[in-house]
């Protein structure tokens, strides 16, 4: 089957839709990762190239980083459950 043959859930889901029980019998089912949008290294380097110029041009933003001191490590995982967090979530030492 080739890569494009597949179904892809995006953005997060607690229970795997139904669709996820076709089993052997149906296509597969996947989350998708930059690997399923560049097949080799060319094409990777033209996604990045891509990205970069777009973020330079004010087009794509990066999230913003939250972080927390290591002795609040109990907060951020509330915050990360409460999903009161966007990007990615740093413990400082």
């Amino acid at each position: 089957m080739k890569p494009e043959n597949v179904i892809d859930f995006n953005g997060e889901f607690r229970v795997v839709p139904e669709l996820c029980d076709a089993g052997a019998q149906g296509p597969p089912v996947t989350r998708p990762s930059i690997a399923h949008y560049t097949a080799n290294r060319t094409e990777y380097e033209a996604a990045a190239k891509n990205l970069f110029a777009s973020m330079e041009a004010g087009m794509v933003r990066a999230s913003r980083i939250a972080t927390y001191p290591l002795r609040d490590a109990c907060r951020a995982h509330e915050d990360l459950e409460a999903r009161r967090t966007t990007g990615s979530v740093v413990l400082l030492p």
